[in-house]
C-alpha cells in the first residue's frame, strides 16, 4: 500500500505529497526491523481470504441467501487442519507482540495511553466503517431502483462475516494499557491468570449461564492478546527451544479441552450449528498458546524468508492493506459468485469431486477479484 510523506524545500513554503510504493518502503526498512511478524501476518491474512474465497462451498439456500459452509466434514481428520489454518488466535498473538512493541515506544515518546488506544481503534474501525456505508448505500439505492429487490441483509450476510473480527479486535486493543500493566506487574503469570479466569467463567457458562458467553468471548480473545504481549516481553523467538516447549504445552492443553471438556474438535463452525467461535470457547485460547509457541519457532525461518526481496514488498502491500483486503474481500468474491451464476449455472452446494477440480479456478478468481476491491477501498487505509 504506497504511504504519503510530507516534503518541503526551502524554495517553496508549501508542503507536497510524496507517495512511496511498497518497493520504496521496502528498500527503506531498517535492518533493525523484525521482519517475522509482519510475515506471520501477512501469511495469516491470506489463509483467511483463500479459506473464505476458495475452502468454502458458499452457494445460495432455498431462500436465495449465500451460504459458505465448509467442506472439512468430507475430509478425514479435517477438523486437525483448523488447528493450525484457523488463524484467529494468531492474528492476536501477532497483535499483542506488535502492541507491546508499539505500546512500549509510545510511552518512551511521552504518548498518552489514552491516544495509543484511540490510533489504534481508528485504524480498524474507520475503514469498516466505510466498508458499512458504502454497503448501506448500494443498498438503498437498489432497494429504491429494482422492483422486488430484497436487502443485502437478507441475502448477502456472509459479505459482513469479517466484520466480528475486526469489532472484537478493536475492542481488545482499547484494553492494551491494562494488557501491559498486568504484564508488568505478574509477567508471564498474567498467561496464567487469563486462563484460569477464562476456565471459571466457561464452567459458568456451561453449567448455568449461558448468556455468559458475551463476557467469556472476549476474555478469550484477550487472552491470547495477551500471549503475544509476554513473547514480545520475554523475546520467545530468540529461543527456539522454549517456544517449542510453549507450543507442545499449547497443543496439549488444546488436545485436553477436546477429549476431556466435550468441546467440538473443529476450530471452525460446523454444520449443524457447531462452534468454538460464537461464543469463543477454551480450545480457542489454548490454540493461541499453541500458534504463539508455533510462531516463536518458526520465526528464524521466517526472518530469512522476510529477508527476500519479493517476500518483503507482498507482505508489506498485504498488512499495508489488511483492513481493505479484510472488509472487502467477501464483496470481491461476490463478483465472481455472481458471474459463475450467469455463465455456468448454481453453484455446488457439496464438495463433490467436481468441486474440487474447480478448486484453482476460484484460487485464481480469488486473486483477480481481492486485488481489484483492495486497489479500489485501500485510499481510505492509513
Amino acid at each position: 500500500m504506497p504511504k504519503t510523506l510530507v516534503s518541503a524545500s526551502p524554495a517553496d513554503a508549501t508542503t507536497r505529497p510524496v507517495r512511496l510504493s511498497a518497493r520504496d518502503i521496502a528498500a527503506l526498512t531498517p535492518p533493525s526491523r523484525d521482519r517475522a511478524l509482519d510475515v506471520a501476518r501477512a501469511a495469516a491474512i491470506v489463509v483467511v481470504v483463500v479459506w473464505h474465497t476458495v475452502l468454502s462451498i458458499t452457494h445460495r439456500n432455498a431462500a436465495g441467501a449465500w451460504t459458505m459452509p465448509n467442506p472439512l466434514d468430507d475430509i478425514p481428520l479435517g477438523w486437525a487442519l483448523t488447528w493450525v489454518l484457523q488463524v484467529m488466535p494468531l492474528f492476536f498473538v501477532v497483535g499483542g507482540a506488535a502492541n507491546w512493541i508499539a505500546y512500549e515506544r509510545a510511552q518512551a515518546k511521552g504518548r498518552a495511553g489514552s491516544t495509543f488506544v484511540w490510533s489504534r481503534c481508528q485504524r480498524l474501525l474507520v475503514p469498516a466503517l466505510r466498508f458499512l456505508l458504502v454497503w448501506a448505500v448500494a443498498d438503498v439505492v437498489l432497494l429504491v431502483a429494482w422492483p422486488g429487490y430484497s436487502s443485502v441483509t437478507h441475502w448477502g450476510v456472509v459479505l459482513f462475516v469479517p466484520l466480528w473480527f475486526v469489532a472484537m479486535y478493536a475492542l481488545i486493543c482499547a484494553t492494551v494499557p491494562l494488557g501491559v500493566a498486568l504484564e508488568r506487574r505478574v509477567g508471564a503469570a498474567s498467561v496464567v491468570w487469563v486462563i484460569v479466569v477464562a476456565t471459571l467463567f466457561e464452567l459458568v457458562r456451561r453449567l448455568y449461564a449461558p448468556w455468559l458467553g458475551v463476557v467469556s468471548t472476549p476474555v478469550v480473545w484477550f487472552g491470547c492478546h495477551q500471549i503475544g504481549m509476554s513473547s514480545a516481553r520475554l523475546s520467545w523467538w530468540k529461543s527456539t527451544g522454549y517456544s517449542f516447549g510453549v507450543a507442545v504445552v499449547g497443543l496439549v492443553g488444546l488436545a485436553l479441552t477436546v477429549v476431556l471438556g466435550g468441546y467440538d474438535p473443529s476450530l471452525v463452525a460446523r454444520p449443524g450449528g457447531r462452534s468454538n467461535l460464537l461464543p469463543t470457547t477454551l480450545p480457542v485460547l489454548w490454540a493461541g498458546l499453541f500458534h504463539g509457541g508455533l510462531l516463536g519457532t518458526l520465526t528464524p525461518w521466517l526472518r530469512r524468508v522476510g529477508q527476500r526481496r519479493a517476500v518483503w514488498v507482498a507482505a508489506i502491500v498485504v498488512n499495508g492493506s489488511a483492513m481493505t483486503i479484510l472488509c472487502w474481500h467477501m464483496t470481491g468474491h461476490l463478483v465472481a459468485l455472481l458471474a459463475w451464476e450467469r455463465v455456468c449455472g448454481p453453484l455446488a452446494a457439496e464438495s463433490t469431486s467436481g468441486w474440487w477440480a474447480q478448486r484453482p479456478l476460484w484460487l485464481l478468481a480469488s486473486v483477480v477479484t481481492t486485488t481489484a476491491v483492495v486497489r479500489a477501498f485501500r485510499r481510505w487505509e492509513r
